[in-house]
């Protein structure tokens, strides 16, 4: 039966690692038969080129699987993307159905897992960190994509979005000056993505005229992820309060000075990314008020002065990165107690540490995620105090 399905296959080698990973885990001759007998395989290549294999293997995925599959046409071709960002933008979908016991992260990752073992995946050549679809896969999930996601390829064919459109990302040359996408966003009322995949170099920004001004004119009340990564965008319109849906928001290596207190009104946010934001000094006071905050991503942004204050009650916070240490109580030490960090972690600003059972408040010892600590002081040369330091630092349990 398997040497069957593989003369189905035509010398496709993807089709055959496709199907091999699909029924590795099939040990009923039933579940054999129905792929070999699918009428899938009658079907002709039609103008959209896409192999009956693939078209078999594809129909045969879980339905969860197969939302999280399509959502990456949004990407475009050859583009290497993050395993970890695209779980959290399954997340902000609610693609992810929750496990008793599991947590959305490993969940998604147990997703993204057995889509790669079935080749619907590729490690990228470039970054051992980064994963790549190959050309005829991305062809599949544009196919069933259908007309509810778009890419912005070019000005041309924006005249393409309409009421349909639920999914929409756009990629913007860095020698373009200028992108005005209101027009285009005003025909996708019911959208619920608006991402950026810009091909640039960390650190340099685009210029984008009006780039946040659409947010209020428009009423996009399904909107789950906004993302203006590389925007030369400095302030966030006070209107964002109104897209109450929001789960996922991407500000990373933009200019932004301030963000708006009424950030702190989207209740149901899970991502805030505000890495390598160079000229943002303060966030939000009223942060302790997103209780649904999973990921706070501020990653290079390091003219933080402090944190704002009762981040312990941030208690399903699980990726925070860095940590600025405050003068006060309320945003001292002692409020990481509660947050179960995992990742890489920094702590800068110690000086403000006054002794040692402050940093034992942190619980860093139970921390047991955490795979990566950087501990940061500042030298205030004579004034030092070595044996207070030493103590505060044998109360973080370092390796």
């Amino acid at each position: 039966m398997g040497k069957k399905i593989v003369k189905k296959c035509k010398g496709l080698p993807l089709a055959v690692k496709t199907l091999g990973g699909l029924l590795r885990h099939k040990y009923n001759v039933r579940d054999w038969g129905n792929i070999l007998k699918s009428k899938i395989w009658e079907l002709r290549e039609d103008e959209s080129m896409i192999v009956p294999a693939l078209r078999v293997s594809y129909h045969y995925l879980p339905s969860h699987l197969k939302r999280c599959f399509v959502y990456c046409s949004l990407y475009p071709k050859d583009y290497h993307f993050d395993k970890n960002e695209l779980i959290l933008l399954w997340m902000a979908e609610d693609f992810i159905q929750p496990i008793e016991n599991y947590t959305l992260e490993d969940i998604g990752c147990a997703y993204f897992d057995e889509l790669f073992a079935m080749s619907f995946f590729q490690p990228s050549s470039k970054d051992v960190d980064l994963f790549v679809m190959h050309d005829l896969r991305h062809d599949l999930a544009t196919f069933f994509a259908g007309e509810f996601y778009f890419r912005i390829k070019e000005f041309e064919n924006q005249q393409k979005i309409c009421n349909k459109t639920r999914h929409l990302s756009y990629m913007v040359n860095p020698n373009d000056s200028s992108l005005i996408l209101g027009e285009a966003c005003k025909r996708a009322i019911h959208m619920r993505t608006f991402l950026d995949v810009h091909l640039v170099h960390r650190y340099e920004s685009i210029k984008i005229e009006g780039c946040s001004s659409w947010l209020l004119e428009l009423d996009l009340r399904c909107l789950r992820v906004l993302s203006f990564k590389y925007f030369s965008i400095e302030l966030l319109p006070d209107s964002i309060e109104k897209l109450i849906h929001l789960h996922y928001v991407d500000l990373s290596f933009t200019p932004i000075v301030e963000l708006s207190e009424s950030l702190c009104k989207l209740y149901n946010l899970q991502t805030l990314k505000l890495s390598y934001c160079y000229k943002l000094e303060m966030l939000p006071s009223r942060m302790q008020d997103l209780l649904n905050l999973r990921h706070l991503d501020i990653r290079g942004t390091d003219n933080l002065k402090e944190m704002p204050k009762g981040m312990s009650k941030l208690q399903r916070l699980n990726l925070l990165g860095h940590y600025v240490v405050g003068k006060h109580e309320e945003n001292g030490i002692g409020e990481l107690g509660p947050i179960d960090v995992h990742g890489a972690f920094r702590i800068s600003n110690l000086e403000n540490v006054n002794n040692s059972g402050e940093a034992l408040e942190a619980s860093m010892g139970n921390k047991k995620h955490i795979t990566i600590l950087e501990l940061k002081w500042l030298p205030d040369g004579d004034l030092v105090d070595l044996q207070t330091e030493r103590d505060i630092l044998a109360k973080f349990r370092p390796h």
